[in-house]
């Protein structure tokens, strides 16, 4: 299993130290099975601030990039962030998001996914963790416009997020861009081969 830090895409130097205080992590094994399904990985949300925090929902705002070993065939996800889509009635977990949701975590319990995904805000408190496990199954074919499964190979991936502040600040709401880039994945017959 690799463990990779997020960065920042910008300098966090002038937001308040509550949005500051989130760190996250991507978890991935960096050989898998293809009859696992699909690309696994574990994304983790840390907050270390010393008050409460109300953020919107990070797993709106999970985009990924995935490009095959010579990074000219892309299997991106193709739909948009939650925000962006113009629904009505609760956020279903397996349509809504470009990728599987195989469970969430606050501080190591187990939470209701349909649950979880339709909870448009979350407070955080010192040392509060959410982890999402998630997986990343299929892709448009651009040829036949059709969904299919990711198949064996070697990707490069990219996984960006966004935490929003919920609350208002003195400047507004403040928001943090973060990206884990350079994951190296083998997806094969046998994740020990």
């Amino acid at each position: 299993m690799k463990t990779i830090s997020f960065f920042d895409l910008k300098s966090i130097d002038h937001l308040g130290k509550d949005i500051a205080a989130f760190s996250a992590m991507l978890n991935i094994a960096e050989v898998q099975a293809v009859s696992n399904g699909g690309i696994n990985l574990e994304l983790s949300l840390r907050y270390e601030g010393t008050d409460s925090i109300e953020i919107h929902n990070p797993l709106y705002f999970v985009q990924y990039i995935l490009a095959g070993s010579d990074k000219t065939q892309l299997f991106n996800n193709t739909k948009p962030p939650i925000p962006l889509i113009n629904r009505q009635g609760p956020i279903d977990p397996n349509i809504d998001f470009s990728f599987n949701i195989l469970g969430i975590q606050k501080n190591g319990e187990n939470q209701n996914i349909h649950e979880q995904v339709n909870v448009p805000t979350l407070t955080f408190n010192k040392s509060d963790r959410q982890s999402y496990f998630l997986q990343i199954s299929k892709y448009l074919n651009q040829r036949t416009r059709q969904p299919e499964d990711i198949p064996e190979g070697i990707y490069q991936l990219e996984v960006i997020f966004s935490i929003i502040n919920a609350g208002k600040g003195a400047n507004g709401p403040q928001s943090r861009t973060l990206k884990a880039q350079d994951i190296s994945i083998r997806l094969q017959k046998e994740s020990g081969n």
